[in-house]
């Protein structure tokens, strides 16, 4: 089941772009798998909240943030 998750991007410079991404496993996996595929030189196009879109070169992403939990392994 596909779920909506947030997450944000925040670019060299200071910029922050929050967006959002439908898909069925935990997003932060889904990105890095994503944006792995990806050459520096190449745009990232992102999904807003409000569903407009913004095409990002992928070299300007310095990290993101996700609004997903850590889920620790249980101690035994």
């Amino acid at each position: 089941m596909k779920t909506k998750h947030k997450y944000v991007l925040h670019l060299v410079g200071g910029d922050t772009i929050e967006a959002v991404e439908e898909t069925d496993q935990p997003v932060i996996f889904y990105l890095l798998r994503l944006l792995q595929a990806y050459k520096p030189n190449e745009l990232y196009n992102v999904v807003t909240p409000d569903n407009s879109q913004a095409l990002i070169p992928v070299r300007n992403i310095l990290y993101i943030t996700t609004d997903e939990p850590y889920e620790s392994e249980k101690r035994k």
